[in-house]
């Protein structure tokens, strides 16, 4: 197997750990309905990573990465919007 195989599947495992993950983190905040311990500015540079590597994947035109990451750019900005709602919620 060559080595852009063994990158690609690192690379498809990568992604699927982030989504799973954020998934995960979105159950945990509507569970609890509480987002207070969440950092506004960690996950906003998350965003911005996560835009500019998108932007980077679409230069190089590799699609599986631009869908991929188009997914994972999806999910995260759900997840900020649900810090944001939940952030000053009062139990």
């Amino acid at each position: 197997m060559e080595i852009s195989s063994f990158t690609s599947i690192g690379a498809s495992i990568a992604f699927a750990l982030f989504v799973l993950d954020l998934l995960f983190e979105i159950r945990h905040i509507l569970a609890l309905k509480d987002s207070r311990d969440i950092s506004i500015f960690g996950s906003l540079m998350r965003v911005t990573g996560v835009t500019l590597l998108l932007i980077r994947f679409i230069n190089i035109g590799d699609i599986p990465l631009i869908i991929g990451q188009t997914v994972f750019a999806t999910l995260l900005i759900v997840y900020v919007c649900i810090v944001f709602k939940y952030r000053n919620n009062k139990n």
